[in-house]
């Protein structure tokens, strides 16, 4: 007969549950470290990543190249192209030459009317603002690529400048007024002071 109390019923009962306790732990272990393997892994993912938020990437499809950047190198300047720190003014003060000695340009030259160097100054951080590379030279129809303008220690400066299809890159002498070796015409004049402020001006719009 099966009893109650300490027979055959309750043996049998006792082993039952041994072999089940002896049976969910092996499950259980895997079980948990397999959740704790989870959790760390969705702590990783959603640690920000350089360039973006949570998995954003730090270069490529998506990231556009020029914003965001820091201090541009020296070969940027000269290049042609625009740069992102360039935007709200910060064209001026990254130029990897001495500059601040240019103002308008000297009398010298003979040409009367020339544009301020703050009005240059002025097109060029709206032009950055813009992402654009191009000014339109003051009192002139010429396009200069400020973006292309390089200084050529201690006076001199090349850039490239822009008359309807007709593009050109020269050579001029901020000093004595020359373009390629000669005296600039009035209106090229005009396009040399305007490269002269971009490569030595003091950067102030005002």
């Amino acid at each position: 007969m099966l009893g109650c109390n300490g027979g055959p019923l309750a043996l049998l009962t006792l082993a039952n549950h041994s072999m089940v306790q002896r049976c969910i732990r092996p499950v259980l272990l895997p079980v948990c470290g397999l959740s704790l393997l989870l959790l760390c892994g969705s702590a990783a993912w959603a640690r920000p990543r350089p360039g973006g938020g949570l998995g954003g990437p730090g270069s490529g499809a998506g990231v556009r190249p020029g914003v965001g950047v820091g201090r541009p190198g020296p070969g940027v300047y000269g290049g042609g192209a625009w740069h992102g720190s360039w935007a709200y003014g910060g064209y001026w003060g990254a130029r990897p030459w001495s500059y601040g000695w240019y103002g308008t340009a000297p009398l010298a030259w003979g040409v009367a009317g020339m544009a301020t160097a703050a009005a240059v100054t002025s097109s060029v951080n709206a032009a950055a603002a813009q992402q654009s590379t191009v000014i339109v030279v003051p009192q002139t129809t010429y396009q200069l690529n400020y973006a292309s303008v390089k200084a050529l220690e201690p006076d001199a400066v090349t850039f490239t400048w822009t008359n309807g299809a007709q593009s050109e890159t020269l050579s001029g002498n901020c000093r004595t007024g020359t373009l390629n070796g000669v005296p600039a015409t009035a209106a090229n004049a005009h396009v040399l002071n305007a490269a002269c402020v971009v490569a030595y001006g003091d950067g102030s719009a005002s």
